[in-house]
């Protein structure tokens, strides 16, 4: 891969189709599992995580990705975003309790890293990390 083809983009709004597949590339599961617990009778989960991605202002939202790009293409994202603990909360659903020991107060976050399967083992990876850790830098 050309370096100078790929570029890294804040997400838009439009994005989070392809945000919630990328999404449920890193969770190995559990973003079905969660997303199929919010989900109507007839929807398919990957729209419940299009829908929670279009929202603004909460941790799940397109506004804390990054988009990897590559000629004009989306080939992977970065969610991320400062973490704030309410120690008070305790998670009741066994399946997610463990991902709250991930969870420290004031530190940066990595929620999710993913590339499509055809964009794997090229340095696009390791640049969205370098670049979390940049923005957890900028965000003290």
């Amino acid at each position: 891969m050309n370096e100078s083809h790929f570029i890294f983009r804040p997400a838009i709004k439009e994005d989070c189709r392809v945000i919630a597949q990328l999404y449920q590339v890193s969770s190995d599961g559990i973003a079905d599992y969660i997303w199929s617990k919010i989900a109507t009778a007839d929807e398919d989960v990957l729209d419940v995580g299009r829908r929670r991605y279009e929202r603004e202002n909460t941790c799940f939202s397109y506004q804390n990705c990054t988009i990897a790009e590559v000629s004009g293409q989306i080939v992977g994202m970065l969610v991320a975003f400062p973490m704030h603990v309410d120690r008070t909360e305790v998670e009741e659903d066994p399946v997610l309790a463990p991902y709250a020991l991930l969870e420290e107060d004031h530190s940066y976050y990595i929620c999710g890293v993913a590339l499509f399967p055809e964009s794997r083992g090229q340095g696009v990876g390791s640049k969205l990390m370098a670049l979390a850790e940049q923005q957890a830098c900028k965000k003290n």
